[in-house]
């Protein structure tokens, strides 16, 4: 309906449009019409005669309406027809009237249609009437006439119709008001129930969702619900194919790590599965805890291998360190590997990589040597290739054969001569791995025809042929061809490659620079200074044995002289004898907790201060030991006498022991007091301050870790430059520095690095005694002189110019060591204890344990080895290595090795026996010369002057003979003759006539014959005939025979 109606609107909109153009164009027409008669009748008054003149005779007189009727009718119909288009304009407006309505203007607009078209017919009339002027005039006026009055009725009619639409407009108008408003209300209605449409959809939905959650809740818990049944049933322990599962073995290795016996886990188990009421379906046995742990070392090894192959990805670099002792007769050697790893928790940022030292192990050796201890590196280097090689492609990463030495950049150590050692041989072998893939990439492109040919050129004799020598000629062949592929590298390339530090402890700088203190303290004492007051050595402090050998001894007696230079003093050997009365490292033996809770409470009572701490382990050689050991004393020197008089009178028998009595007379002694304030001061003054930068990391924050990274060894330059800086500034104002006023509020500047006194009780009870000890000053002073000989020595290579120097920040941290060897330190504690805990157990036992707890291997493991492919290897492996039994055939190789090196000893001692005897042999047959001048007369051999000098130390036992092989002839002569004067005064005149009384050739001679007497070889020379006696050389007269 609504198109019909738009399509009849637009109809009658163009009809209007046409008849209001038709007027328009009609409107000049008809003037024109109407100015034509007149002009023509103009004409014919001039041309003819006028018309009443032609008339005829009684003809009927024609009635035409006059021009200006007509003028006025056009135009009334003209108005009209305006006045119609007006209201058909504004019908056309109305727009929205109703059907009926519509309905009636359609009426209308048709009716002004057909008036348009009578008007239309009319003007064609009024045409004709042009032609024929009196008809159309005549029909004109009536058409007038006629269309006047319809144009008026149409008027008026239109007029009724136009008053009748304007009502029916306003009454449509206030329907459509009308409309609106409910309209409005109607949407108001309409968009409530919307909305409550809508918020019945959203709580429908969310009853939808509730209903679906409850029964994805529903579908958990019945999942719970038969897990934590499987659970409780202990199904969980187990994998499809019977062995324990993941996460019971990851169970297991927690509890051991714990401290819990591996006999004892199974029960645990049980015991947590009962309080929750559960059960474990068989009980874990003990050499399964064993071989569960021994995965976990596997697992360690696996994750080694991974990261040093990532580091080799990446092109990043790692260090090495480790440490030997000597534990149960067995060397120990404990190893670490610092390098850049990511994190393996949930969540972390798997690019974020941060350097880490990495436990590698704690082996057993044969021995010591630094080739021992590099082929244990070397065999490292092969397990892990060979552990890693079956699952790289499901890790995601290749581990090659010596990886571990292409990256390797650096080696920590002691400042021990075999650690030194082992670095610069891991220096060699890495640039030997260097050259050897330079030698292989040069052997790649070169053809396999030549290759073979080079190899075969290399081919050794027939009797030196062994098998695999083809091998051995192209490793041989990649070396020299990677030397000179090396040599013909940019000089930028061959730092890159030799890049290589060679590390030494930090903290054992710190340790051996307090040695050097202490002895220089020492030496002081022997000092060419010559003093105005008496400067004594601290009282002697000797052992049970050598105070009896004292005692017994008349003063000044050899044995009393011999138990005084093997007997000690000082405060070293004090806070030795202290610490092994107070802290034993035997827990049986001293006073221990007596000696803590006494000064417990004598602190509180004087201090305030509520600490319980044992005495410094000097008995344990720790760091720093003895000189806090003498920061304790020096607080407390009364209160310990104190306590060694109280610990006396307890016994039942009071009298001291001799430790005791030596600690209680080093008490009383002002010389030891002094030594003691110059220890105390130095561990305030430098010690403290330096072990401190060396090792300070930061404290841990809530999540275990370290508040700040490990100092690099690299970086340690400007710390060795300050102390030595503040050596030489303690040293030169040591006089205004150290005067007793002012001393305890002087820390800033006289600590180092400005900090503050590390014990204001210990600083305050030496500004105390430093008027009464005269010799405080020097002692410090020669103690500091050494101790900066000692730090100087270290800092060597730090020195401006060298490889430390001059290396870059992205070098530094490609050759990242840690400053100090605390980790092997604190491994082989470790190991220590826990051997003492288990006696039977091995090195590999707790290695397993403590590489997998400590190199974050749970984590790791959860992310890349919890597959079930990986984890039965990892189980096959331990099984494999579980029964090779490889501490068993250690101990046999070890005893195998003992062996032959006593059997090499043997034979040593044996072959030197022998040659001894051939050589005593030899001399035996030997005719001493005992001519000076002919001697001298330049006419024996080298070898016979050499053999009349071995008589002369064999025969005559001269030990003032020396090892002969580095002298020339002239200083042989020199020394048979210097060993004939000696021959002479070793016997006197009376002694040969008491040897040979009567008719003895030898009774009236020299007083060789002393000699003679006892040497079997002159009574033979003598006893031979034609031997004169005038062959011995002339004596002179002793006093004796005087």
């Amino acid at each position: 309906m609504g198109a019909s109606y738009r399509a009849k609107k637009r109809a009658r909109h163009a009809r209007r449009v046409q008849l209001e153009r038709t007027a328009r164009d009609r409107e000049p027409t008809l003037e024109a019409d109407d100015d034509s008669p007149s002009a023509s009748s103009d004409d014919e008054d001039t041309e003819q005669p006028p018309r009443k003149h032609r008339r005829r005779e009684g003809a009927p007189v024609a009635v035409h309406a006059p021009p200006d009727e007509i003028r006025v009718a056009n135009d009334e119909r003209d108005a009209a027809l305006a006045h119609v288009g007006a209201l058909s304009t504004q019908l056309s407006v109305q727009g929205a009237a109703s059907r009926a309505h519509e309905e009636e203007l359609s009426e209308c607009r048709e009716h002004v249609t057909r008036m348009e078209a009578e008007c239309a017919r009319l003007r064609a009339r009024e045409t004709r009437l042009k032609r024929d002027k009196c008809t159309i005039r005549v029909e004109a006026t009536k058409a007038a006439a006629r269309a006047a009055e319809m144009a008026a009725q149409a008027t008026k009619e239109l007029s009724l119709r136009l008053q009748k639409a304007i009502e029916s407009e306003t009454s449509t108008q206030k329907e459509r008001d009308s409309l609106s408003a409910r309209l409005a209300v109607a949407t108001e209605d309409l968009a409530r129930k919307d909305a409550l449409i809508a918020s019945a959809r959203k709580r429908a939905k969310a009853h939808y969702m509730r209903a679906r959650r409850a029964g994805a809740r529903a579908k958990a818990n019945s999942t719970t619900l038969k897990r934590m049944k499987s659970q409780l049933s202990g199904q969980w322990l187990t994998n499809p194919r019977g062995a324990y599962s993941f996460k019971a073995r990851e169970l297991v290795r927690a509890l051991e790590t714990c401290g819990c016996a591996p006999a004892r886990i199974g029960t645990v188990l049980e015991r947590i599965a009962e309080a929750y009421g559960g059960k474990v379906p068989r009980k874990i046995s003990r050499r399964s805890v064993g071989r569960i742990k021994m995965e976990g070392g596997l697992m360690a090894k696996v994750q080694l291998a991974f990261e040093i192959a990532q580091a080799k990805e990446r092109k990043r670099g790692l260090t090495l360190s480790d440490d030997c002792t000597s534990l149960g007769g067995i060397s120990h050697m404990a190893r670490h590997i610092t390098l850049e790893v990511p994190s393996y928790e949930p969540g972390a940022d798997p690019s974020a990589y941060t350097h880490k030292t990495r436990v590698v192990d704690v082996s057993a050796l044969f021995n010591h040597t630094i080739l021992t201890q590099l082929g244990s590196w070397e065999k490292l280097d092969e397990e892990l290739e060979r552990i890693l090689r079956p699952i790289a492609a499901e890790i995601g990463v290749e581990y090659c054969s010596e990886d571990l030495w292409r990256v390797v950049r650096g080696k920590m150590a002691d400042h021990a001569a075999d650690g030194q050692g082992l670095g610069r041989e891991c220096e060699e072998k890495r640039m030997m791995v260097v050259k050897k893939d330079l030698g292989l990439a040069v052997l790649s492109r070169i053809s396999d025809e030549d290759v073979e040919k080079m190899i075969a050129d290399r081919r050794p004799l027939p009797a030196d042929f062994t098998i695999g020598w083809e091998e051995v000629a192209h490793l041989h062949l990649a070396l020299h061809l990677g030397a000179d592929a090396f040599d013909g590298l940019s000089p930028e390339e061959r730092k890159q490659h030799e890049l290589f530090i060679i590390a030494g402890c930090g903290s054992h700088k710190v340790m051996n620079a307090d040695s050097s203190f202490c002895d220089g303290m020492s030496d002081g004492y022997d000092s060419p200074v010559v003093f105005v007051f008496a400067m004594p050595k601290p009282c002697l402090l000797p052992n049970a044995a050598n105070r009896a050998a004292i005692d017994a001894d008349v003063p000044g007696g050899s044995a009393a002289k011999q138990a005084i230079a093997e007997s000690k003093h000082g405060g070293v050997k004090f806070c030795g004898l202290l610490g092994a009365l107070c802290n034993n490292k035997d827990d049986k033996r001293g006073y221990q907790d007596f000696h803590r809770w006494f000064f417990e409470l004598i602190k509180f009572e004087k201090w305030g201060e509520c600490t319980s701490v044992k005495f410094p382990g000097t008995s344990h050689i720790r760091y720093q030991s003895y000189l806090l050991a003498a920061v304790e004393v020096i607080k407390l020197p009364p209160e310990y006498r104190r306590f060694l008089e109280l610990a006396r009178d307890r016994k039942g028998d009071p009298r001291m022991t001799n430790i005791e009595h030596n600690v209680y007379t080093a008490l009383n002694d002002p010389a030891t007091i002094t030594e003691l304030a110059c220890m105390a001061l130095y561990y305030m003054l430098i010690s403290a301050p330096a072990m401190r930068a060396i090792r300070g990391r930061g404290r841990r924050g809530s999540d275990g870790q370290r508040t700040k990274p490990r100092l690099n060894y690299a970086d340690c330059g400007p710390i060795y430059d300050e102390i030595l800086m503040h050596l030489d500034h303690v040293i030169y104002n040591a006089t205004t520095l150290f005067c007793s006023p002012g001393l305890a509020t002087r820390g800033k500047q006289c600590v180092l690095f400005g900090d503050k006194w590390e014990d204001q009780h210990a600083i305050e009870a030496i500004a105390q005694v430093i008027p009464s000890l005269p010799a405080f000053r020097h002692l410090l002073v020669q103690g500091l002189l050494k101790a900066r000989s000692c730090w100087d020595r270290f800092t060597e290579k730090f020195a401006g110019g060298l490889q430390l120097d001059a290396m870059t920040s992205s070098e530094r941290l490609l050759c990242y060591i840690p400053a100090e060897n605390d980790d092997n330190e604190s491994l082989l504690g470790q190991i220590r204890k826990f051997i003492r805990l288990n006696p039977n157990a091995s090195a590999r036992t707790f290695s397993d344990g403590v590489t997998y707890a400590q190199n974050d291997t749970e984590a790791f493991a959860r992310r890349y080895l919890s597959t079930d492919t990986i984890q039965q290897y990892i189980m096959q492996l331990a099984r494999k290595q579980d029964a090779r039994g490889d501490a068993k055939k250690f101990r046999r190789a070890l005893l195998e090795h003992e062996a032959k090196k006593a059997q090499a000893t043997r034979d040593k001692q044996l072959h030197r026996a022998t040659v001894a005897r051939k050589k005593r042999d030899h001399i035996d047959t030997i005719i001493p010369l005992l001519d000076k001048d002919a001697v001298a007369a330049d006419g024996m051999t080298k070898a016979k002057l050499v053999d009349q000098l071995n008589w002369h130390k064999v025969i005559r036992e001269d030990k003032d003979v020396p090892a002969l092989s580095k002298y020339n002839k002239a200083d042989l002569q020199r020394l048979l003759i210097e060993a004939l004067g000696r021959m002479q005064l070793s016997a006197s005149t009376s002694q040969i006539a008491a040897a040979f009384p009567g008719s003895s050739p030898l009774a009236t001679s020299s007083m060789i014959g002393a000699f003679a007497a006892t040497s079997t070889t002159l009574q033979s020379v003598i006893t031979k005939a034609g031997f004169a006696v005038d062959r011995l050389p002339v004596e002179y007269d002793t006093e004796d025979e005087a």
